[in-house]
């Protein structure tokens, strides 16, 4: 991961050396030293420091990301943007986008400008401030 010795710190307070265990090739236990409601978060994808990758991965994840949902990616280019696909061997229903992008903006007057030009779909993030001329637009839906 991105950070392995910030996420070996945040597990420290959390597990015992040796707390962790292979069950099977789909399943890891994990015995905390007490209860911890952030855990599940913690060891999820949505937290970089902690996705759990094979004993011989080789690095360079932002490129060869090895995961099983319901896209793989195609390509990642650092600070432009990043493409996935349907991955047909998805255990579960397939996604219906056969494909998606994500464009990298470093500040939020592009994505608005980008967004009114029909260039993107979906602005995840907006500001207040920000969303003053798109909440009269016609064409926009403001989702909060």
């Amino acid at each position: 991961p991105a950070n392995s010795s910030n996420a070996l710190s945040v597990f420290r307070g959390l597990l015992q050396k040796g707390a962790i265990r292979k069950v099977d090739d789909h399943t890891v236990e994990f015995h905390l030293d007490a209860p911890n409601g952030n855990f599940p978060y913690m060891v999820s994808s949505d937290n970089y420091n902690a996705i759990i990758l094979p004993a011989n991965y080789k690095g360079d994840f932002e490129t060869t990301f090895d995961g099983t949902g319901p896209f793989k990616l195609e390509r990642y280019t650092p600070k432009v943007g990043a493409s996935f696909v349907r991955n047909e061997d998805y255990w579960g229903e397939k996604a219906l986008p056969e494909r998606t992008e994500f464009i990298f903006y470093t500040d939020i007057q592009p994505q608005i400008l980008a967004l009114q030009g029909g260039q993107v779909d979906i602005i995840s993030l907006l500001p207040v401030p920000s969303s003053v001329g798109l909440a009269n637009d016609p064409n926009i839906e403001i989702v909060s």
